[in-house]
């Protein structure tokens, strides 16, 4: 396994996580969510020596978390 992505992965989650992460068990090997729940969406998954990011930097009213994480499962599982 590459483990470039598992070092990047843990650091970014690592410096996440004092402002609230949510640990992700349906993405790819390793996934975290994290928002302000004013903002914005951040998931982060590690599959593999794969990685991806996805974010949403401006909620709004008609921004969809449920949309959010089924873009974001439907990326790991295609990795």
């Amino acid at each position: 396994m590459d483990t470039t992505a598992v070092r990047f992965y843990t650091s970014i989650k690592k410096a996440s996580e004092n402002h609230g992460i949510k640990v992700l068990h349906d993405m790819g090997d390793e996934a975290y969510f994290h928002t302000d729940n004013q903002n914005f969406y951040f998931i982060m998954v590690r599959k593999g020596g794969n990685l991806f990011r996805m974010k949403v930097n401006k909620i709004t009213k008609t921004t969809s978390l449920d949309a959010f994480y089924e873009i974001a499962k439907n990326i790991s599982s295609a990795m």
